[in-house]
């Protein structure tokens, strides 16, 4: 497709398919993957996992004005607004 990424590793290319694509990349991901996408320009972000539950974990917390996520429970539980 002609993208060039910066280095060889997965996460450069995920974010060139995403400038290339947009949202619209996470569709054409397969394998075991979660990112965190943010747009600083429209102030967006975007959590995005497998299809394949439970391979490649993204945990979540929304609250009142908080947002926490990590790849394990015990990370999101550390926020101190992420309720028990």
């Amino acid at each position: 497709r002609g993208l060039a990424p910066r280095s060889h590793g997965d996460a450069d290319l995920v974010a060139e398919l995403w400038r290339a694509d947009g949202p619209a990349a996470a569709a054409a991901l397969e394998g075991f993957f979660s990112a965190v996408v943010w747009h600083r320009g429209r102030r967006e972000l975007v959590l995005v996992a497998d299809r394949c539950a439970g391979v490649r974990t993204l945990y979540h917390a929304l609250g009142p004005g908080f947002l926490a996520f990590g790849s394990t429970l015990k990370a999101v539980l550390a926020h101190p607004r992420v309720p028990r």
